[in-house]
C-alpha cells in the first residue's frame, strides 16, 4: 500500500511539472510550436521529448533539434525525472526490505512477546508502555507467556488514537527495532520497539484482575 502511494505521489509530481504549454523552437528553421512535455524517449539522434499538442496529437522531437534554451530546460527536466525515479525505486526497495524483515520477525517465536501494562504516554510513533508491572511485583523476572518486562514502544495498535495515559494494554507484539525518547525529566532513553499483532483475551490486563 505504501509503495503504491509513493508511486502515485511521484506520478502526480511528474504530471504537475509536465502539464503546461511551452514554446518549442526548432534551431534549423526557427519554426515554433506550443505543446506540453509529456515524457522522454531515445531515438537515433539521442534524447527526444514527447510533446502533446493542444488537439491531443503527440510528436517525438529530438532534443538536439531545438534551440539552446529548450535543450537546457529539457536536459534539466530529464535529470530531475531520472533522479526522482531513482529515489522512488530506492524507497520501494527499502520498503520491501522492511516488510520482509518485519515478516521474518513476526514469524520468529523468539521475537514475539506479550505486552501487558499501562501507557506511560503517547508519542507520535506509538505508545510508550510500562510492560510487566504486575509480573515484576509478583513473579520477578521468571515469568510465563513471554511477557515483556520493562518500558517499551508499541506501534500500530488499532486503537492507538483512542488511548490516553494510564490506559492498560494487553496485546501480542513482535520486536521491531529500538526507540529513543526523552523522559519527563529530560533524560534520553532507548527501549525496545514492538509492532502490534493482536489484542489478547481477556481484554482486561492480568495486572487489573
Amino acid at each position: 500500500m505504501k509503495t503504491m502511494l509513493v508511486a502515485l505521489v511521484v506520478s502526480l509530481a511528474l504530471l504537475t511539472r509536465a502539464a503546461e504549454l511551452r514554446t518549442w523552437t526548432f534551431e534549423k528553421h526557427g519554426n515554433a510550436i506550443m505543446a506540453e512535455l509529456m515524457d522522454f524517449t531515445t531515438v537515433t539522434n539521442g534524447l527526444a521529448a514527447i510533446l502533446r499538442m493542444y488537439d491531443g496529437s503527440t510528436y517525438t522531437v529530438p532534443v538536439a533539434f531545438l534551440v539552446g534554451t529548450n535543450r537546457t530546460y529539457l536536459q534539466a527536466e530529464y535529470n530531475f525525472r531520472v533522479a526522482l525515479q531513482k529515489a522512488e525505486a530506492a524507497k520501494r526497495e527499502k520498503e520491501r526490505e522492511k516488510e520482509q524483515a518485519e515478516e521474518l520477525a513476526k514469524n520468529d517465536p523468539t521475537n514475539i512477546f506479550t505486552i501487558s501494562g499501562r501507557i506511560i504516554h503517547k508519542v507520535q510513533e506509538g505508545l510508550v508502555v510500562d510492560s510487566g508491572a504486575y509480573e515484576r511485583e509478583h513473579l520477578g523476572t521468571e515469568v510465563s507467556r513471554r511477557i515483556f518486562i520493562g518500558v517499551c514502544l508499541l506501534t500500530d495498535h488499532p486503537r492507538q488514537e483512542q488511548f490516553v495515559d494510564d490506559d492498560g494494554v494487553y496485546v501480542r507484539a513482535f520486536i521491531n527495532g529500538q526507540f529513543t525518547y526523552t523522559t519527563a525529566l529530560g533524560a534520553e532513553k532507548t527501549v525496545r520497539k514492538f509492532k502490534f499483532i493482536k489484542v489478547l483475551k481477556p481484554s482486561i490486563p492480568v495486572w487489573e484482575q
